[in-house]
């Protein structure tokens, strides 16, 4: 099926138009496919674009920013099958091999192309990947999935009159066995939104692209 006629016009041009909760809010309420896609990321200068469309890059950036702690090893750079340090040199497999890794396109989005890897050999020989250390997630995210790391997204703002940043909203994301290793919503994972005063969470949505919104009390896979 497709959107009704009334969103169509309004610019709800694909499954968003089942995703969100209509039956509980103004359609107003909501960003429409152009506003989603072509307006929103405009808000960011294209530096910070760049910045954000370039792991390697970001890495690199938030290593040596306030939260240095919170990003996990970079073990180096895989690009056409060749594997080497960040600093140009040879990755020798002794200290690569037999670890958990995450391999990932360092241009990707969305989850695509990334992969779960205890050796270099397993990454794509066509590409540019960066190989991470696997992470360790806190054991109550882990007892929901624990076939990837699951997220709290968080959504800030900036008050130009104030000069404040003002928290707008969380979701707490959800592996799949469709998504892992990660759990990207358009690679199949579902997603809860978190109340920013207790930290409770709300049934999650899976995006199934079909003409409805599938709802989870538990999780579909663990309970």
């Amino acid at each position: 099926g497709r959107p009704k006629l009334q969103l169509l016009t309004r610019g709800f041009l694909s499954n968003r138009a089942w995703l969100y909760p209509f039956d509980q809010f103004h359609q107003h309420l909501f960003l429409t496919d152009l506003e989603a896609e072509a307006r929103l990321p405009r808000l960011n200068s294209p530096e910070a674009m760049a910045l954000l469309g370039d792991k390697l890059r970001f890495h690199q950036w938030a290593g040596t920013g306030t939260f240095p702690a919170s990003c996990p090893e970079l073990i180096g750079i895989i690009e056409d099958g060749v594997a080497r340090r960040l600093d140009g040199g040879p990755l020798p497999r002794a200290e690569a091999d037999g670890r958990a890794m995450i391999a990932k396109p360092v241009d990707g989005s969305g989850g695509r192309g990334v992969k779960r890897i205890a050796s270099i050999d397993d990454v794509d020989r066509l590409g540019r990947y960066l190989i991470e250390a696997a992470v360790v997630q806190h054991p109550y995210a882990s007892a929901i999935y624990p076939h990837a790391v699951n997220t709290i997204r968080v959504l800030v703002g900036h008050d130009e009159a104030t000069g404040k940043t003002v928290l707008l909203g969380a979701a707490h994301r959800f592996g799949t066995q469709r998504s892992r290793p990660t759990d990207n919503f358009k690679a199949g994972g579902i997603v809860a939104l978190a109340d920013l005063e207790s930290g409770q969470l709300t049934a999650a949505i899976a995006d199934d692209g079909g003409p409805e919104r599938t709802i989870f009390d538990r999780h579909p896979e663990t309970g």
